[in-house]
């Protein structure tokens, strides 16, 4: 085996290692990838959560004329609640002044996200009727801040309606539940490792290969000197 290790053909040692090298970044880019498209659908379905609940209330509002004395906030927060329980999801119900009027679950931990500790969250409700914008989340829990894409809805949508209703909420990579199958995984590695093992096995036979190649020519009968 030593024999093999010298000359110009051990670099093709280096030929396998590349490969698996190679095999491996696309594989992680590849998981990469499925996983923010997980929470980039997450995030389309959230959005178009507030969004029904927003066009529900702006249909009750225009055919019952009852905005203001009916409480819409209580119906609405009901709602709010049961997305806001959902795991690593945010979700909550303010007033005009940034009150919160639903029940956040776990509502006595202090390290609830709060969206309004964001300065930039603060501008954009009181530029925008709806939109979505990542906040900063701090879990309190020693590592860095995790980011919390939000999404916002003012309602009813008539700006010019008073004491509207603020609707938020956000999701988080963490709260991408949903993992590739376990054979998907395992058939990577299994892929990767066999593919090394294979080339490996390539480069050892033509180390061999031109190893005795070498040894006949130096063996070769040239005729008298």
């Amino acid at each position: 085996m030593s024999a093999l290790l010298n000359g110009k053909l051990k670099y093709l040692f280096l030929v396998p290692i590349i490969i698996l090298i190679a095999f491996a970044l696309f594989f992680e880019h590849a998981y990469a990838e499925i996983q923010r498209e997980i929470l980039s659908e997450k995030l389309v379905d959230k959005e178009k959560e507030l969004e029904l609940i927003a066009g529900m209330t702006d249909k009750y509002v225009e055919r019952d004329k009852d905005w203001g004395s009916y409480d819409y906030a209580a119906d609405i927060a009901v709602l709010i609640e049961d997305i806001d329980a959902m795991p690593n999801v945010y979700a909550a119900l303010y007033d005009e002044n940034h009150n919160l009027l639903s029940k956040r679950l776990g509502e006595a931990d202090s390290r609830l996200l709060n969206p309004f500790n964001s300065p930039d969250f603060v501008n954009a409700v009181g530029r925008s009727e709806a939109g979505g914008l990542t906040v900063p989340y701090d879990k309190g829990d020693g590592q860095p801040p995790i980011p919390m894409y939000c999404y916002f809805r003012w309602v009813p949508s008539d700006p010019s309606a008073g004491n509207r209703l603020l609707l938020v909420n956000g999701v988080s990579p963490e709260s991408v539940v949903t993992k590739p199958e376990g054979w998907l995984a395992a058939g990577m590695a299994a892929q990767t490792a066999v593919t090394f093992l294979i080339n490996m096995g390539f480069v050892v036979m033509l180390c061999s290969l031109g190893h005795v190649y070498k040894s006949r020519e130096g063996k070769k009968w040239r005729g008298p000197q």
